[in-house]
C-alpha cells in the first residue's frame, strides 16, 4: 500500500479558497475595465462637443453682422444626438456677449456643456471708421475752401 503525505499537497479547502481569492479578484478587474470602456466612451462625447463649439464660436465670430436674441439647431448627420443653443446679448456699442450651450444624452443622461464668450461688434467698427473717413473728408474739403476763399 502507498502513503501519502500531507506535506506536498494541497487539502480541498486550500484550493477552494484560492478559487474565491481569484474569483473575486477577476470580478474587481472585469467592473474596473467596463466602468473605464464606459468613461472612455463619455470622454469622446465631451471632446467632440468641445470641437462642435469651438467650430460653432468660429462660425459666429466671422459673420460680420452677428443678430442678438437666441437661436438653436442640431449639427447634423455626422453628429447625431448633439444640440446647440446661442443666446446673443449686447455688452456694449463694440461688443457681443455670446452664450453658447452644446447638449448631448450619454447613457440615458442629458449633458450640457455651457461656453461665453466675447465678440467685436465689427459693423461698428466699420461704420466709426466709415465716419472717421467722412469727417477727415469734410475736414480737407473746408481746409480747401478756405485756402480757396483767400
Amino acid at each position: 500500500m502507498v502513503k501519502y503525505s500531507r506535506k506536498n499537497n494541497f487539502s480541498l479547502i486550500e484550493v477552494l479558497v484560492a478559487l474565491t481569492i481569484i474569483a473575486v479578484c477577476f470580478n474587481v478587474y472585469m467592473q474596473a475595465l467596463t466602468l473605464n470602456i464606459k468613461n472612455t466612451g463619455v470622454s469622446k462625447s465631451y471632446i467632440t462637443a468641445n470641437l462642435l463649439a469651438k467650430k460653432k464660436l468660429v462660425q459666429l465670430a466671422a459673420n460680420d453682422k452677428i443678430k442678438i436674441g437666441k437661436k438653436n439647431g442640431a449639427f447634423g448627420d455626422n453628429y447625431l444626438g448633439f444640440e446647440w443653443e446661442t443666446n446673443v446679448k449686447e455688452q456694449s456699442k463694440y461688443l457681443y456677449l455670446i452664450k453658447l450651450s452644446i447638449s448631448f444624452i450619454r447613457d440615458g443622461n442629458k449633458r450640457k456643456l455651457v461656453f461665453n464668450t466675447l465678440s467685436i461688434n465689427k459693423a461698428a467698427f466699420k461704420d466709426k471708421d466709415k465716419d472717421k473717413d467722412k469727417d477727415s473728408a469734410s475736414e480737407k474739403d473746408s481746409k480747401n475752401n478756405t485756402e480757396s476763399n483767400s
